[in-house]
């Protein structure tokens, strides 16, 4: 596989994605979407399983990674998940650090859990894969395996959450492989924090 140079855009006057240099850029996406709370990359064990997994899809063809950047506890309830198999969540599952400092209030990010997600989406650029980063899913028709319940809470205004989506954007940049992919599954309603 050639080696890409980020960031994508979409190609003038057509309906596909293109890298820096012009080369058209085929999504083709694998669900790693609970990347962010499976793997640590401080841990060296768990940073070589993520990377043999990136090695694998890279041979396979794959050039995307779609990636929950925090994932909520209703998940627990899904009907394909084992009872407790997800117990930890919204935790990283290895390094116990969660997502928000404040449980559910997105204007508390958690940088060490965070900076984490970041070094996903570096790796996956390492072996020319772009990240589709669900950074607040928000679940199955806004039910709670998202987090539609929280952002639209009382704990989270408007401003509050402008505010965390700003405090991302500096976190990843210069990660130009990162296309950021908001709602998922569920869009908002029509109104001010939509």
């Amino acid at each position: 596989m050639s080696r890409v140079a980020w960031p994508l855009r979409v190609a003038v006057g057509a309906r596909y994605l293109e890298d820096a240099h012009g080369r058209p850029f085929r999504l083709n996406v694998d669900s790693a979407w609970f990347a962010s709370t499976e793997f640590w990359l401080a841990d060296p064990e768990s940073a070589a399983a993520f990377e043999e997994y990136l090695t694998d899809r890279e041979a396979k063809g794959f050039t995307a990674i779609l990636v929950m950047g925090m994932v909520q506890f209703g998940y627990n309830s899904y009907h394909n998940i084992q009872a407790g198999a997800y117990a930890h969540l919204p935790a990283n599952r290895i390094s116990g650090a969660v997502p928000l400092l404040v449980p559910d209030d997105f204007t508390t990010p958690n940088p060490e859990y965070w900076h984490n997600v970041v070094g996903i989406a570096a790796a996956a650029a390492r072996h020319g894969m772009a990240v589709l980063l669900a950074y607040n899913y928000l679940g199955h028709i806004g039910t709670d395996e998202g987090w539609w319940t929280q952002i639209s809470g009382p704990a989270n205004s408007v401003q509050g959450m402008r505010g965390f989506g700003t405090w991302l954007a500096r976190l990843f940049t210069g990660h130009d492989n990162v296309i950021w992919y908001p709602y998922g599954d569920f869009n908002p309603p029509p109104g001010e924090g939509s």
